[in-house]
């Protein structure tokens, strides 16, 4: 009898060490991830229905609801899994035409959670980190990509920056196809600035020459085909972004009982670095009725200059 319960007892333990050695997923639920083999992970190679080669097949899987899911996305398979010893999410995505995995790291700032990430996998060339202000509020921003022979992973971390630390900033880490347009390759912000040289309004249809040292600043995303301003918020609607003209418009809905700035366009010439900025401004004040030009209260002014590049944002 004892000699049975021990044969059975080794057979329970030789099971339980088998299934550990011969599992063939790349990635263990609830074991410390190699986030080697996640920057190197080829995501070309494998369709959706491949998930148990993946993550295993012990998985949460998607219960139909469809708060629980991105826009666009079809199906979901997740496990925890461990990174510093502290659990995460790791989520491999279904969509139409692609999938994705996705890694969240909670619980991090995103210098600390940019800190575990290893070095090895971020290049300066496809990294941008800046800080948006919103006035009421500024977001921190660090963005960075790295690309194997067919995947790219990229990774993106937005906080709060104020007196009190962010208790919940977001920090989330794809791997994707790099064909996948929804995850370019990430680039540096190009900073430009613009001199304002001339200027004319529907008052008085004539040019007229600014003073010096009249300049806007303004940051080219080339990746993300958008255009900031010095606060590094958008500068508008994009009409136009190529590798020649940059062209956006920014309008908004106004109070007619007070004077603002309601429209801003700009246009930048990135071949020879000419630029034009229209802006409309609505003023009640009854008196530019007796302008010509003036309709409706929108005074309108014409400015034309030039940009460049600027390497720094600051004097000194």
């Amino acid at each position: 009898m004892k000699k049975l319960l021990a044969i059975m007892v080794l057979g329970l333990l030789w099971s339980v060490s088998a299934n550990a050695f011969f599992s063939t997923q790349l990635f263990q639920k609830d074991k410390e991830l190699n986030l080697n083999n996640f920057f190197n992970f080829d995501i070309t190679k494998y369709k959706f229905e491949d998930h148990e080669e993946i993550i295993g097949k012990d998985f949460t899987k998607w219960d139909g609801d469809p708060g629980k899911k991105g826009k666009d996305e079809i199906d979901f398979k997740m496990i925890s899994v461990l990174v510093d010893g502290n659990k995460q999410k790791l989520k491999l995505r279904k969509f139409k035409d692609k999938m994705w995995l996705s890694l969240t790291l909670d619980g991090y700032s995103c210098a600390q959670a940019k800190e575990k990430v290893p070095s090895r996998f971020i290049n300066k060339k496809h990294y941008k980190e800046y800080v948006s202000d919103f006035y009421f509020m500024k977001m921190h921003q660090i963005q960075f990509s790295y690309d194997t022979k067919n995947s790219r992973v990229s990774f993106f971390c937005m906080e709060t920056e104020s007196s009190q630390p962010d208790t919940n900033p977001t920090t989330l880490l794809r791997v994707a196809s790099k064909k996948d347009k929804k995850t370019p390759q990430i680039l540096p912000m190009k900073m430009i600035s613009c001199q304002l040289k001339e200027a004319k309004t529907n008052m008085k249809n004539e040019w007229s020459q600014m003073k010096s040292g009249s300049y806007l600043t303004f940051h080219i995303m080339d990746d993300e085909k958008k255009l900031y301003d010095q606060r590094k918020i958008s500068a508008g609607k994009i009409q136009t972004f190529n590798k020649d003209k940059i062209h956006t418009i920014n309008q908004y809905k106004y109070d007619k009982s007070k004077k603002i700035t309601f429209y801003n366009e700009y246009s930048i010439d990135r071949v020879n670095g000419s630029f034009t900025y229209r802006k409309k401004t609505y003023d009640p004040d009854p008196r530019f009725k007796n302008y010509h030009g003036v309709k409706n209260g929108i005074i309108i002014v014409d400015y034309v200059g030039s940009c460049e590049k600027k390497s720094e944002d600051r004097k000194f």
